[in-house]
């Protein structure tokens, strides 16, 4: 399957002053034109002072529910409110960071081997469990021999490539914004190249791992980033992926308030079922994906819920009881956000 660039199926829609201009789109993902309506009417709460609303269409072949229509100038989607900015991130302290690298060392087998590896298992295993669970898009295996070379696409202003760098990966970033890149690179130790991931260039299989967090749902062409990243990984390379689910709790409890919409921004909204699908074309073995919800992304909609006068009284307003609504209605297929490891056939 192969997806267009910038499928058109019309000119762009004129509205009021302020409105982006907008087309209609077929499946990103497989470029199907047969689709119906998944949701409509959505607010853009970047830009609350437009009435523009969005729209997403299910695509009837494959399943993926896509913005549409959409924006194709992402200056104008992308404007000074929405946060790609972001703040230069303090490197930890000499303490922490070296204990977080150790059990990287430990638990993932980052070289060094450290000495006593077997003790330090058993004395940190719970330790290691909390880490995971707050930061587990951190944990991707090791790969590559001493060499570690990890590509992180969509690195904004660099605050979370740089932090492989502080575990030991040799990182190069690649963020479509240029300043944003030049930030990157003037602020930490590591290189982030302005433009596209498929206009660097870079020669077969230089990589060893690739991270992909929270900017797939951004990507007007799916297949074709991810079969890019299938090229730039050696054989056996991790990729690392962190994205919204549309079949989220939250999505259904909030309505138009779920925060993953953040419309115009996302292109598209994938399920478990659909990110596999995808992997699986693009040449991709899923290890796992893992679900789990966010305390202050229930806040945030509950918030926008009740702006909107669609808040749901049943919902739980405390943080113990909000914890553990989402421990338990946003465990898999149903988690907020989806972590995914997949390997390069």
């Amino acid at each position: 399957m192969s997806a267009p660039a910038s499928p058109k199926a019309a000119g762009p829609a004129a509205g009021p002053a302020g409105d982006l201009p907008v087309h209609a789109v077929a499946c990103p993902f497989c470029g199907a034109g047969e689709k119906s309506c998944a949701v409509a009417g959505l607010p853009n709460f970047y830009r609350p002072q437009c009435a523009q609303t969005f729209s997403f269409s299910r695509c009837a072949k494959c399943g993926l529910v896509f913005l549409d229509p959409r924006a194709e100038d992402l200056d104008q989607v992308y404007g000074d409110e929405y946060h790609k900015h972001q703040a230069v991130a303090r490197r930890p302290g000499a303490l922490k960071s070296y204990t977080r690298r150790l059990m990287h060392r430990v638990f993932l087998d980052y070289p060094p081997k450290p000495l006593f590896a077997g003790v330090l298992k058993k004395l940190w295993a719970a330790r290691w469990a909390r880490y995971q669970e707050e930061h587990g898009h951190m944990c991707v295996p090791w790969a590559g021999a001493k060499r570690g070379r990890l590509l992180d696409v969509g690195s904004g202003s660099g605050e979370k490539a740089v932090k492989f760098a502080y575990i030991g990966w040799q990182v190069t970033g690649v963020e479509t914004d240029h300043e944003a890149a030049k930030r990157a690179c003037a602020s930490y130790p590591i290189e982030v190249r302005g433009g596209y991931l498929q206009e660097q260039k870079f020669p077969d299989g230089i990589f060893d791992a690739v991270t992909l967090l929270f900017v797939l749902e951004h990507v007007p062409d799916p297949l074709g980033v991810l079969k890019e990243i299938r090229r730039v990984l050696a054989p056996g390379g991790a990729l690392m992926i962190d994205v919204p689910n549309f079949d989220s709790r939250m999505r259904t409890a909030f309505g138009l308030a779920w925060t993953q919409y953040s419309v115009p921004e996302h292109f598209l909204l994938p399920t478990e079922a659909t990110l596999r699908k995808m992997l699986d074309a693009a040449g991709f073995r899923v290890e796992f994906v893992q679900h789990r919800g966010s305390l202050n992304n229930y806040r945030t909609a509950q918030v926008r819920a009740q702006e909107l006068g669609q808040l749901d009284p049943a919902l739980p307003t405390e943080d113990g009881a909000i914890r553990h609504w989402i421990k338990t209605e946003c465990r898999a297929p149903h988690g907020e956000l989806m972590l995914c490891l997949a390997y390069r056939i």
